[in-house]
């Protein structure tokens, strides 16, 4: 490949879909990370959810579920919601899941604790950040490799 085609190529190259289809391959792995730290109780913040007390541990007990720790899943509907969007060079968390379980889930209220859980069950971990980032840097190396043909 001479020096001319190299450059022809180079500036055929559109970042901003480069930076899209990187975002689109990672956006189902950062989904399952967040579902994943929630099925371990764990908030974007590596907090804690908390603890099931009371009647409602006794009730999920009962149910086969887990009651070690809060993971905010009992029919798994709320974590199958979540879904990613991208927001410039940044990426939001949200949830398809109906307005009011959400609020409740957030905020408290209609059978949640009083408090809710806080904005931070969508988001990542440090940690989970680190991950993606790096998935992301390989998936575009990849995808510009492929674009340059080397």
């Amino acid at each position: 490949m001479t020096i001319a085609e190299l450059r022809r190529r180079y500036q055929g190259i559109n970042i901003e879909m480069l930076i899209g289809d990187a975002f689109d391959s990672a956006s189902e792995q950062i989904e399952q990370l967040n579902r994943e730290q929630l099925e371990k109780g764990i908030k974007s913040t590596g907090e804690e959810l908390g603890d099931y007390g009371g009647y409602y541990r006794e009730v999920r007990g009962e149910q086969g579920l887990q009651v070690d720790y809060v993971d905010l899943k009992v029919t798994g509907k709320f974590h199958k919601s979540i879904y990613v969007k991208r927001e410039g060079n940044e990426y939001e968390i949200f949830s398809s899941d109906t307005v009011s379980k959400q609020h409740a889930l957030i905020y408290g209220g209609n059978g949640v604790r009083k408090g809710g859980f806080g904005e931070e069950i969508f988001g990542l971990t440090d940690e989970n950040k680190l991950t993606v980032k790096g998935l992301t840097r390989d998936t575009l190396i990849e995808i510009i490799e492929q674009v340059m043909n080397i």
